[in-house]
């Protein structure tokens, strides 16, 4: 991509990252979906500031942060401890192809964004080996929350490009013809417009709440899906 591309230019903003409440439970969901990954090579593609893969860390996993935007991967290098077992690579996700496949594959935030949802799934099990375990989220459009959070962002037009808008049928159904099976997944994300002109210690606890909740967490926008490639 050029310099000169909108997605690159939004993401080399901090737009992203700031006041941004559902990314400490993106982090938790994953941190669950992957509790059995150890000891292992795992790969996140689109790392942004690496929060939501940082805590796999702690389970003696070696990291790979991938992401396009140098000022991220600073981001991602001035926060994650220092002497880490992590490599960062500045690459677009759809060009990236690493000299052995991954044990794990994490892919959050990005689908939105990308030039192609399926080349990003088929990228996505290219650098999974059999048997691993990757995790993907979308913003579902076939809830109603979910579709109309992805019209108003289409209206608001805060990233000056068109976010693509995927269902979760739509995802898995290519995931499948990547060889990548579905194991479980996890619904959450209020994230209502207008939620951000609350204080942002108030709108986090809102979305960990609606995140953790068995019964709340079924009106959420958003789905992350847990899939092992066969």
């Amino acid at each position: 991509m050029s310099s000169a591309d909108p997605v690159r230019a939004f993401f080399d903003t901090r737009s992203y990252l700031d006041r941004n409440a559902i990314i400490p439970v993106r982090a938790l969901i994953v941190s669950e979906l992957l509790a059995h990954v150890h000891g292992s090579r795992v790969l996140d593609l689109g790392c942004g500031d690496g929060s939501i893969s940082r805590s796999l860390l702690a389970s003696q996993n070696q990291l790979t942060l991938v992401d396009f935007s140098a000022k991220m991967l600073e981001s991602a290098r001035g926060a994650l401890p220092a002497g880490a077992p992590i490599e960062f690579i500045q690459a677009d996700i759809l060009d990236y192809v690493p000299a052995e496949p991954y044990d794990a594959v994490i892919c959050v935030g990005v689908l939105a964004h990308v030039r192609s949802v399926e080349q990003a799934i088929a990228r996505v099990s290219s650098a999974l080996r059999p048997g691993g375990l990757c995790v993907l989220q979308t913003t579902d459009n076939a809830s109603p929350l979910g579709w109309l959070l992805n019209n108003y962002y289409r209206w608001r037009g805060r990233e000056h490009y068109q976010l693509n808008k995927t269902t979760l049928a739509e995802l898995v159904s290519i995931a499948q013809v990547y060889g990548l099976a579905q194991t479980s997944s996890r619904r959450y994300g209020l994230l209502l417009p207008g939620l951000g002109r609350l204080p942002h210690r108030w709108e986090r606890r809102m979305e960990a709440v609606v995140g953790s909740n068995s019964r709340l967490s079924q009106v959420g926008a958003e789905v992350m899906v847990c899939l092992e490639k066969a």
